[in-house]
């Protein structure tokens, strides 16, 4: 913006507003938490690959996506990676903020993006004074659990039973076209890359999906839901 100082021209600079513009889980939020949000929000571009934080870092921030995917991750005892979650604009990471000190997780870019972070104690302010953020956040965390408990029950199940869950739980996320690559899909199953591949294989020669650079997609998902139930 210009001004004038003393009749000589001078320059005010203005910080871009944040904008929660397509962000649904900030449709219902009060006027007023939107704009203290907007005026403790810190964010980020990302390249892919980029480490948002990582386990054990000090634990003091909420994390959403507005633009890109992140996955979110930690390791099992014989230290290969489980990914714990991918997730695309308006999802929340992070929340292990809310019961410790540290993150018992990594967040890291899936694809270049942008995030929002917040500090979790004003999360939980908000959360004490505003019905819809505690909706918000209610609902994000039985998502979270749902999927959560979705896997553990297929835990023990074959290989290939794992991965078709896994990929009706992508599906159910991004439609039949879904932004990720096997290796993505087989640490959400807890298979090796070479039985994810060997997977993919019988289910592409069966018809029942197609793969392309980046991802794939799935003309019937019921009838990975049929080939889940058969013996």
């Amino acid at each position: 913006m210009l001004t004038t100082t003393n009749n000589r021209p001078s320059f005010k600079v203005i910080t871009p507003r944040i904008s929660f513009v397509g962000m649904e889980a900030f449709d219902r939020l009060s006027d007023i938490t939107l704009q203290e949000a907007r005026n403790c929000a810190v964010e980020k571009d990302h390249k892919k690959g980029d480490t948002l934080f990582r386990y054990n870092d000090s634990a003091a921030s909420l994390w959403f996506v507005k633009r890109g995917l992140v996955r979110e991750s930690n390791h099992s005892i014989d230290g290969k990676e489980k990914i714990l979650g991918i997730f695309r604009p308006g999802g929340l990471l992070g929340t292990s903020a809310f019961i410790g000190k540290e993150y018992g997780s990594r967040g890291m870019a899936e694809t270049d993006g942008t995030t929002l972070r917040f500090p979790v104690q004003k999360i939980l302010e908000w959360m004490s004074k505003d019905i819809a953020v505690t909706v918000m956040i209610t609902l994000k965390m039985a998502d979270l659990l749902q999927r959560s408990r979705d896997r553990l029950a297929v835990w023990d199940d074959p290989a290939e039973k794992r991965i078709l869950h896994t990929l009706l739980e992508m599906i159910g996320q991004f439609g039949p076209t879904v932004p990720l690559g096997r290796t993505a899909i087989g640490h959400m199953a807890g298979t090796t890359p070479e039985t994810c591949s060997r997977i993919f294989t019988r289910l592409r020669k069966a018809g029942l999906l197609t793969t392309h650079p980046g991802g794939f997609f799935v003309p019937n998902p019921s009838l990975l839901q049929e080939r889940i139930q058969r013996p």
